[in-house]
């Protein structure tokens, strides 16, 4: 689907599916994220089946002001390979974005991940076991309102 500021478009999206697709199989969408008009990021999961596994990568589509595609290769092989991705996120205000989980994507196509923070003492005052274990998740994303800071 697209809106162009005045009604509502449904435009074909590529397809998901194993070398041999089942019935079973299944794609959905789960967020967008607009960089611009002509930059327009969905995210999701194809679920499937091998005998009793479950399988739920990340997918992703673009929008490129004409028609949605499948993400390029570099994204959709880190979205595979990352399973601690989140099927959402949030621009960045330089023309990339971030999603939940961490991955960034700049503006010019480069990927990364968001560095983790060295442990922070806690209540004691010196860093413990406790302080080591932690882990940082980036969620929830969102710009500041009248900045360009996540």
């Amino acid at each position: 689907m697209h809106f162009d500021g005045k009604k509502w478009r449904s435009f074909p999206t590529p397809e998901f599916h194993r070398p041999e697709p089942d019935p079973e199989d299944d794609a959905s969408l789960y967020d967008v994220v607009t960089v611009s008009r002509d930059d327009v990021w969905a995210f999701g999961a194809h679920r499937y089946w091998t005998g009793e596994e479950e399988h739920e990568p990340t997918v992703a589509l673009h929008w490129d002001g004409k028609r949605w595609r499948k993400a390029p290769k570099a994204l959709d092989t880190e979205l595979r390979k990352n399973h601690g991705l989140d099927t959402s996120g949030t621009r960045d205000s330089a023309g990339g974005f971030v999603l939940n989980g961490g991955l960034h994507r700049t503006a010019d196509g480069a990927l990364h991940m968001v560095k983790v923070s060295k442990p922070v003492a806690g209540r004691s005052g010196k860093i413990t076991k406790a302080d080591r274990r932690r882990r940082f998740d980036v969620s929830d994303l969102d710009l500041v309102p009248g900045t360009h800071e996540l």
